[in-house]
């Protein structure tokens, strides 16, 4: 999968355009050194911002964006990308985070996620616990927490997951690792 661009309905979001080859890195300058504090790692630019637009728009669960929706009363965002040639554009609003539009069919989230999951991996049908959903964090981190640990994107309930996910993206045999 490859990131073109975030864009919004709302004309003071600027848009973000991401290369095409390589990594892309969301960086900020702090704009006055002299208020600079080494407790505070933030600066406001929108870094965070923009991972949760992001995870917003390739289906999280909008559980976790109640405050998110609430703030921003009335946004769209679109997140346009490609996966093995085909470009895509999904569209979710904060006014109804319950469904995604992909290439403007409207879906639920987990119809969604099962389309995502059928074009970014290919999970065996007899394997639990892998999705989309649990194995994209370990591309696009979504939280502090995801750069504790480097085989850790999120918080893992057991070591058997952690395992299964581990195994799973480096390529190993994970019917090996479930048995």
């Amino acid at each position: 999968m490859y990131l073109i661009k975030i864009s919004a309905n709302k004309s003071n979001f600027k848009t973000i355009k991401f290369n095409k080859f390589g990594l892309n890195f969301i960086v900020a300058k702090q704009k006055n050194d002299d208020n600079y504090d080494v407790s505070k790692t933030y600066n406001g630019v929108g870094k965070s911002l923009v991972i949760k637009i992001i995870h917003f728009c390739l289906g999280a669960d909008s559980k976790h964006y109640n405050s998110f929706c609430s703030e921003l009363v009335d946004w769209e965002f679109y997140l346009d990308f490609e996966i093995k040639g085909t470009i895509y554009r999904s569209e979710r609003k904060t006014s109804d985070p319950n469904r995604v539009i992909l290439n403007g069919k409207e879906l639920s989230i987990n119809n969604f996620n099962k389309i995502m999951q059928d074009l970014c991996f290919n999970i065996p049908n007899d394997i639990s616990y892998l999705s989309f959903r649990s194995l994209i964090p370990f591309f696009i981190r979504p939280n502090r927490k995801s750069y504790v640990n480097f085989d850790e994107a999120q918080a893992v309930p057991n070591p058997y997951q952690k395992m299964l996910y581990n195994s799973f993206l480096l390529g190993l045999n994970v019917t090996l690792a479930q048995d």
